[in-house]
């Protein structure tokens, strides 16, 4: 019996986790649909998800996602924030109603609202469900098992790959083609299952303190004999616990802030073509992107009964996750991911660290906490992730606009470093130097002889750092502007620290080296030309006697087939040839000339005579053949 109750909690922990962050995902993978919702019309919108064949110029909405991010956070954070300090007068009953409920209203706005602002309103109420929900359930989990917080974690989890599958599935053309709006209407099942869940599922322990009852609304308010173990913990105590547990919130937030300033800040920028994106268009990408970000917050969170981290990895997972924002912040200034499939892959790791940092964190402080405080611990940190959340939504927008509009600032840039760089970089020093022989100032001479060699070596370095990093460092020819100022300047004196500092010391260890090794280069190339001229001189004698032997040999082959008898033999054949052709043409006259004496019996024989002896066939050339090539005179006729 205890093993069935244990699984039916579980159980229902699960379906906590699922329905309580199922809204929160759906607002996130419908973003850019509430965005450009009253903006378009559906024809316009089908119009629009195409996959892209070029992605010159930059795709992307010029309001960040961002934008719903704070909207489905900000509510949350206040009620995560203020609620440690007034919540425990409210059932548990009571706030799950309110959650329901809220949820319910949520997915009806954002359905039927014509306009963005509305659809946004509908968002807000979404973050208050969620985070109200999440305060409550994480709460309660005091009074379970340590691994009711793995059940609440594996459902938070699968919330957001069913959420994100759901909503990308049913949207996308390819598969069911259901509008967004419908896909609203098809969630709303979510809140009924939430609601059954928490009133007939879930075994309630006598622990947890007030039951409400329909028809006694004071059971809806804790009164002070219920809530006395609350009371003991007054506001002086609750602030050093908090401080306490800045252990556990720091790193959330950090973990949660780098990842979402990626899913509504940066990767709606890594979009691609047709043929790296297996036809998908922009819009279907960033659906995608959520599935798989869910995906790996799904595994990482479902694995903490199997993988556990101590407190040290989870203080670092923060730095992995910032990698991250630095690998799609470069490809959103300056694409280089090959690939939409490679970019899926960094989302789902993406989503693996954002998992564990959570669920570790709370199972870390489940283990650990002293139990009369247990309840208050699990509540209060859960603020942290939204803090972090808070934070990426504030920072996504104005990056989003700031890359959005970057193209021809950064070629604006990189025109002005190279022009700073020639007129301040070697005029303006070129000058001084000038300055310095004239007057011979030993001082300013060294001085700027030091400024020579400095930058020498920078303008090295310079092609290979352009190489490596101008095409997604952020301020990349900014930077290169300060640094060659800072070289420059008589207040900072840039090239002098440099020189004395690092290239001084480093030249002076390895003179002799590198004067050996320029003697070596020196004689060793010096060799070489002599080698490679002499080869060079051989070749070429070779390649001009080669080409007059071959050149001799086809002039007299050209002259013996213009002489030979066979070209004699076939002129000749061709003049009998044609001598042939006119013979038959003339019979072919006389045939004619025959008939037409014979129908035309009035014409004089005189005449016909004349005819026949004048009669004369001009052949190629415009010449008349006469003695030879007349029509042979007939001896006797007939009539």
């Amino acid at each position: 019996m205890v093993e069935f109750k244990n699984i039916r909690n579980l159980l229902s922990f699960w379906i906590f986790g699922l329905c309580n962050n199922f809204g929160y995902v759906m607002m996130l993978s419908a973003a850019q649909d509430i965005l450009t919702k009253g903006e378009t019309g559906n024809e316009k919108q089908e119009e629009n998800d195409v996959c892209l064949n070029s992605t010159e110029t930059r795709f992307c909405n010029e309001v960040s996602t961002g934008v719903v991010l704070l909207c489905n956070i900000f509510p949350g954070l206040i009620i995560k924030l203020l609620a440690p300090f007034f919540i425990h007068k409210i059932p548990y009953g009571t706030r799950h109603f309110i959650v329901c409920l809220s949820t319910i209203f949520a997915f009806l706005i954002t359905t039927f609202s014509g306009n963005v602002i509305l659809s946004l309103v509908g968002v807000l109420l979404t973050s208050f469900a969620s985070g109200l929900g999440e305060n409550t359930f994480l709460s309660m989990a005091s009074h379970y098992s340590p691994a009711s917080i793995s059940s609440w974690s594996s459902g938070t989890g699968a919330a957001g790959i069913i959420g994100a599958f759901v909503y990308a599935s049913l949207t996308d053309p390819h598969i069911f083609a259901v509008s967004p709006t419908d896909t609203m209407l098809i969630a709303l099942i979510v809140p009924i299952v939430f609601a059954l869940t928490y009133y007939f599922l879930l075994v309630i322990p006598a622990t947890i303190r007030g039951r409400i009852l329909i028809r006694k609304p004071r059971s809806f308010i804790l009164t002070n004999n219920e809530d006395r173990k609350s009371e003991d913990q007054n506001f002086p105590n609750k602030f050093q616990i908090i401080r306490q547990l800045l252990i556990y919130i720091i790193p959330i937030a950090l973990v949660y802030y780098a990842e979402y300033l990626i899913n509504q800040g940066l990767v709606e920028l890594s979009v691609f073509t047709c043929d790296s994106g297996f036809g998908t268009s922009p819009k279907s990408q960033y659906r995608w992107y959520q599935v798989l970000y869910q995906v790996g917050v799904f595994i990482s969170r479902s694995s903490s009964d199997i993988i556990q981290l101590g407190l040290v990895m989870i203080t670092l997972l923060p730095v992995l996750q910032f990698i991250n924002v630095a690998i799609f912040l470069g490809n959103a200034l300056h694409p280089f991911i090959p690939n939409f499939g490679i970019a899926c892959f960094l989302v789902f790791f993406e989503g693996l660290i954002g998992g564990a940092s959570y669920v570790n964190s709370f199972r870390h402080i489940h283990q650990n906490v002293d139990s009369n405080i247990r309840e208050f611990a699990l509540g209060t940190c859960s603020v942290a992730d939204g803090i972090g959340i808070l934070l990426a939504a504030f920072s996504a927008i104005p990056v989003h606009n700031s890359i959005y509009r970057l193209g021809e600032n950064r070629k604006m840039s990189e025109t002005l470093s190279k022009l700073l760089t020639i007129t301040a970089g070697t005029l303006y020093p070129a000058y001084r130097s000038y300055k310095a022989v004239r007057t011979k100032d030993t001082r300013e001479y060294v001085k700027w002889m030091m400024y020579w060699i400095v930058f020498a070596i920078y303008s090295f370095l310079e092609n290979i750092l352009d190489l490596m990093f101008a095409f997604w460092f952020p301020f990349y020819f900014q930077l290169k502007i300060i640094f060659i100022f800072w070289l420059l300047s008589p207040w900072t004196k840039g090239a002098s620290i440099l020189y004395r500092k690092w290239v001084h010391p480093t030249l002076n260890r390895h003179e002799k080296d590198i004067d050996a090794l320029l003697e070596s280069a020196k004689s060793e190339s010096y060799n070489q030309l002599v080698s490679f001229g002499s080869k060079s001189l051989v070749y070429a004698k070779d390649i001009v006697a080669e080409a007059a032997v071959r050149g001799q040999q086809q002039l007299v082959n050209q002259l013996q087939r213009s002489y030979s008898a066979n070209d004699v033999g076939s002129d000749r054949e061709s003049s009998v040839r044609k001598r042939v052709n006119i013979d038959n043409e003339i019979e072919e006259l006389d045939e004619t000339s025959d008939h037409e004496l014979v129908n035309s019996e009035e014409v004089p024989a005189r005449k016909r005579k004349t005819r026949s002896r004048s009669r004369s066939k001009t052949i190629e050339g415009g010449e008349n053949v006469y003695a030879s090539s007349t029509i042979p005179r007939r001896t006797s006729r007939r009539y």
